[in-house]
């Protein structure tokens, strides 16, 4: 029995080796068709991996080259505006070169308002400064003295922007040459006395200097019964010995003399009124008959010493012709005097005369 158990578990083994043998050879295949299945989908992927860096890099590739596009317009847009900025400047540089404001309006000017705030303006050949705000001066026309200029509202708004209501007008002012002034609308502009005035326009300028020496005097006139004086010192101008002006500077056109003044000293002084108003004082001085004319009358100033010297001359003249008179009175009086007492001696003898005769009648 054991015998027969052996042999029929030699013949099963025996036919299952084949199904064993087959099963390791389909797990084999199947694990080497897993293993290719990988393979393909890892190079898929890596080939999809690759397709994408590609596209990714054409894609960056694109857009650098239209960045690189957008930025070439860009900057040639940029240089076209600059190139066409600088034309515009070179040509108004051109245009204000053409047309330089005169030297004589040229400088630093400065006028005191009515609430007591000064104002300032300055010219240059190409600019006009008002009160802080800038203008560039492109052309200008004059006539009597009157200035139009046209400026360049393109560089204005470029520097200030546009403001609301923008209606850009001329630049207008009057300018007085014997004054040397500025007029605009009510308020007169004179040279600020800090700086140099133009060198070319005066004969002579000075500043912190004293005045020349032959000036240096007492000056008297008369006008309605009164005497007016002026006084000037070193550095000094007083009128009427009430009112005394430290000059700063003075210059000189011709024969007329123009005196800058120190206006806060003399505020501090002698104070400010509502009306107050500094101007330079002016004067012309006459080396012919030596005499000074100022004022709105055109009043003439003599030295006091000459006035002094000619009165004395005067009384002395009258003295001497008193004195004749006297003389002649002298000399006259004792012939009128002999004359009038032989008359009297007369008279006198002849009552004497009578009245002896009467008495001389009565005792007899």
């Amino acid at each position: 029995m054991k015998k027969h158990l052996i042999l029929v578990s030699s013949v099963f083994f025996l036919s299952c080796s084949p199904l064993l043998a087959n099963g390791e050879e389909s797990s084999s295949q199947l694990t080497n068709n897993e293993n290719k299945v990988a393979q393909v989908s890892d190079e898929k992927s890596a080939k999809a991996d690759q397709n994408s860096t590609s596209t990714s890099s054409t894609d960056n590739k694109k857009g650098e080259s239209s960045a690189k596009k957008t930025n070439d317009a860009t900057e040639t847009t940029v240089e076209k505006e600059i190139k066409t900025d600088t034309v515009k400047e070179e040509q108004n540089k051109q245009n204000v070169a053409k047309r330089s404001l005169p030297k004589e309006v040229q400088g630093e000017w400065v006028t005191t308002l009515k609430n007591g705030k000064k104002r300032e303006l300055i010219i240059t050949n190409n600019k006009y400064i008002f009160d802080g705000t800038e203008y560039s001066i492109l052309d200008y026309n004059v006539e009597n003295n009157e200035y139009m200029l046209s400026w360049d509202d393109e560089a204005y708004i470029k520097k200030y922007g546009k403001q609301d209501f923008w209606n850009p007008q001329p630049l207008s002012f009057s300018y007085n040459s014997n004054k040397d002034s500025i007029q605009i609308g009510d308020d007169n502009y004179t040279r600020k006395e800090t700086t140099n005035p133009n060198e070319d326009y005066y004969d002579e300028y000075a500043i912190d200097q004293d005045f020349p020496g032959f000036l240096q005097d007492r000056w008297v006139t008369s006008f309605e019964g009164k005497t007016l004086s002026i006084t000037i010192g070193p550095r000094s101008f007083i009128l009427n010995d009430t009112e005394e002006y430290k000059i700063n500077s003075y210059a000189k056109k011709g024969n007329t003399y123009v005196l800058d003044w120190d206006v806060d000293e003399f505020i501090s002084k002698y104070g400010e009124d509502s009306v107050f108003n500094p101007q330079p004082i002016m004067f012309d001085y006459n080396q012919t008959d030596d005499t000074i004319i100022s004022g709105a009358y055109s009043l003439v100033y003599r030295r006091e010493a000459k006035t002094t010297t000619s009165t004395t001359n005067t009384s002395s003249t009258n003295n001497n012709v008193s004195n004749n008179s006297s003389a002649n009175s002298a000399n006259s009086l004792p012939k009128t005097g002999e004359n009038f007492s032989f008359t009297l001696l007369f008279i006198g003898s002849m009552m004497t005369v009578l009245g002896s005769s009467i008495l001389i009648k009565k005792f007899k």
